[in-house]
C-alpha cells in the first residue's frame, strides 16, 4: 500500500529525512514515533506527494507520488498536523466541497457526509461557520474529510491533537 525506497529530504546541509526505505502493507497500522524535528511530518508529506523529496522515491498502492501525482493522491486521505480550513465554510459546506474535488457521486457524498457529520458529533452545528469551531471541532472536520471518500491509504498527521479523550479513542 506505501513504499518508500531511499526517501531523503535535505534542506541545504540539514538532512530531515535521509535514506528511509519502508513498505506498509494492506491492513496495517504503521506509526512514526520521535522527537521534535525527526522528520515525521516532513516523510508524510513526501508519501503524499506535498513535498518534493531530495532523492528516493514513493509509491502508494504502487503509484508513484512524483510522476503520478494525481493519481495518488486519489487514493490516500491525509489529515494534517494543524487543521486549518476555510473558516467562512460551515462543516458540511466544507465535506461537500471536498466531495466535489474527489468527483463523488452527490448522493453517496451526502449519505457520508451525514454518517460522519453523526460520528464526529457535529450534526447540530454543521451549518455554522468553521471560525466559530474549537481546535478539536475543526480537527474532527478535518479527520471527516479525510475519511469522506474512503481512501485506500490515510495519513494522519498528530490527529488526536486538540480532540477530547472519546474522540480521540474513537
Amino acid at each position: 500500500m506505501i513504499r518508500a525506497e531511499g526517501l531523503t529530504k535535505n534542506y541545504g546541509a540539514l538532512a530531515a529525512v535521509r535514506d528511509l526505505t519502508l513498505s506498509v502493507g494492506p491492513g496495517e497500522i504503521f506509526g512514526f514515533l520521535g522527537p521534535n524535528g525527526s522528520g515525521k511530518t516532513t516523510t508524510i508529506k513526501m508519501l503524499c506527494g506535498l513535498l518534493s523529496p531530495t532523492g528516493g522515491r514513493a509509491r502508494i498502492c504502487g503509484v508513484d507520488v512524483k510522476e503520478e501525482p494525481v493519481e495518488a493522491r486519489a487514493l490516500l486521505g491525509y489529515v494534517p498536523d494543524t487543521p486549518d480550513v476555510y473558516e467562512r465554510l460551515s462543516a458540511r459546506e466544507l465535506l461537500q466541497f471536498v466531495a466535489d474535488l474527489r468527483k463523488m457521486d452527490r448522493k453517496k457524498a451526502a449519505e457520508r457526509m451525514d454518517e460522519l457529520l453523526y460520528v464526529f458529533e457535529l450534526g447540530d452545528r454543521q451549518d455554522e461557520p468553521l471560525g466559530n469551531y474549537s481546535h478539536g471541532m475543526r480537527q474532527k472536520v478535518c479527520i471527516a474529510s479525510a475519511l469522506l471518500d474512503e481512501p485506500r491509504v490515510l495519513f494522519l498527521d498528530e490527529p488526536t491533537v486538540g480532540l477530547d479523550p472519546k474522540s480521540a479513542r474513537w
